[in-house]
């Protein structure tokens, strides 16, 4: 499998996905990304 051909199949995966599941789900993601470095420099600044 080619890098062309992987790129395609991305393609048509994201013609079938409509444009507001494609949005949530950025949306989501960079909620939860977001959550996790807050949470990681939370961790940081703990001593014991």
């Amino acid at each position: 499998m080619s890098i062309a051909d992987i790129g395609e199949k991305c393609k048509n995966f994201l013609a079938r996905v409509s444009r507001d599941a494609l949005i949530l789900a950025i949306i989501v993601l960079t909620a939860l990304f977001g959550f996790g470095l807050g949470y990681l420099a939370g961790l940081d600044s703990v001593t014991i």
